[in-house]
């Protein structure tokens, strides 16, 4: 039998693991943080969850500023491998990153991008572009 003190103690607790898992915890902090950082990026945009039998799954949007596409696709290449470098710190290379895109408001880019070639639906990981940076 649960006790009514015990209840809202437990509920809050379970809210906050869950809400940490969304955004990343401190995974998540750590890599808007290092992307934030990247010159030209502006704004982050992204949800870190869970990838089953994989370390995890990061999805979003990284608003840039950037004059060209050349431009964006060099500044979203660095802030790309800010993540890599920390998920790879992190021990965390499993973690898929193909829905990552950036965006200047004209134009959109995304990792798939970045790799001379991938197939359509292929899942991108951080151990696939680890020799890049």
């Amino acid at each position: 039998m649960v006790s009514r003190r015990g209840l809202p103690a437990g509920l809050a607790g379970a809210i906050a693991a869950g809400a940490a898992a969304c955004t990343g915890g401190g995974f998540g902090r750590e890599a808007v943080a290092a992307i934030e950082a990247v010159d030209g990026v502006s704004a982050t945009d992204l949800e870190f969850g869970s990838g089953g039998a994989l370390q995890g799954v990061v999805r979003g949007v990284i608003t840039i500023e950037a004059a060209d596409r050349a431009e964006l696709l060099a500044i979203f290449d660095h802030a790309i491998g800010a993540l890599v470098a920390l998920a790879l710190d992190s021990s965390r290379q499993g973690t898929e990153i193909q829905e990552v895109t950036g965006t200047d408001g004209r134009d959109e880019v995304g990792v798939r991008d970045l790799l001379a070639s991938s197939a359509p639906g292929e899942r991108i990981t951080v151990s696939m572009l680890a020799d890049r940076y």
